[in-house]
């Protein structure tokens, strides 16, 4: 009996109930489309007896809540310091076994699911399986992996360099070295340019989880967050055109 198993990263999204239950849906008819009849040694069609597992699990800071299914989750909106939400099914017979395990995180590590299945043509099901996964969460994807990628991490670091590099310039008093006023004042717009980008960053990081849950302080984050891009950009150009100014 093949096994095989695989566990990969989801792109960032957002994880709304209802693609909650569109998951629900493709893994329970996914599952009862493997898991299903077999020929009995007469030929004819019997109904099997497969152990089936399904479980979707809700954890937050004060503990996990367990359901058989996200219809059962009686509020509108999830807690806001929800920390996962998982989604399990499992399946298996004397034929075939399978288990899926979807983990949505609204930071790192990232979301990612997990599927191991046991039986004839185990590595073309558990991949076509993440192929369905993956087409039912492509209408919620964001961009907001971009936040917690290397290159936020980066731009934070050169914000903090332009902050460091342009305070000690324009403050600088040393008798041996000539800095004229227009040059201070570029060393002051660099500062303040950096430090733009660098509060920048780690407000945009905090208001861009990813994996967006439906919490009100998501709800409070997204009317929010045009609003401090438009603000950044906005400073970031006042800046500029400060030093240009007073650079001249």
């Amino acid at each position: 009996m093949t096994h095989y198993s695989l566990d990969t990263e989801l792109p960032s999204c957002s994880a709304p109930r209802q693609l909650l239950a569109d998951l629900e849906g493709y893994l329970s008819r996914k599952v009862d489309e493997l898991i299903g009849k077999k020929p009995t040694t007469t030929g004819e069609l019997a109904e099997k007896k497969p152990t089936h597992e399904y479980g979707v699990d809700i954890e937050d800071a004060l503990g996990n809540e367990r359901l058989t299914s996200i219809e059962e989750y009686a509020f509108h909106v999830f807690p806001n310091d929800t920390k996962v939400i998982r989604l399990s099914r499992s399946a298996d017979d004397e034929r075939f076994k399978i288990a899926v395990t979807i983990s949505f995180r609204p930071g790192l590590p990232a979301s990612n699911v997990r599927i191991t299945c046991e039986g004839s043509s185990a590595r073309e099901i558990a991949h076509g399986v993440l192929t369905g996964i993956l087409r039912t969460i492509e209408p919620y994807k964001n961009t907001n992996h971009l936040y917690h990628s290397p290159l936020m991490f980066f731009v934070a670091f050169c914000g903090l360099a332009m902050l460091v590099f342009g305070a000690v310039f324009s403050t600088l008093r040393d008798p041996g070295i000539t800095i004229t006023v227009a040059q201070r004042h570029i060393a002051l717009a660099t500062a303040m340019s950096g430090g733009i980008v660098l509060v920048g960053t780690f407000l945009l990081q905090k208001m861009s989880p990813y994996t967006v849950f439906e919490t009100k302080l998501n709800q409070r984050r997204a009317a929010k967050k045009n609003f401090l891009l438009y603000g950044v950009g906005a400073s970031l150009i006042a800046s500029v055109i400060y030093g240009l100014f007073k650079g001249i």
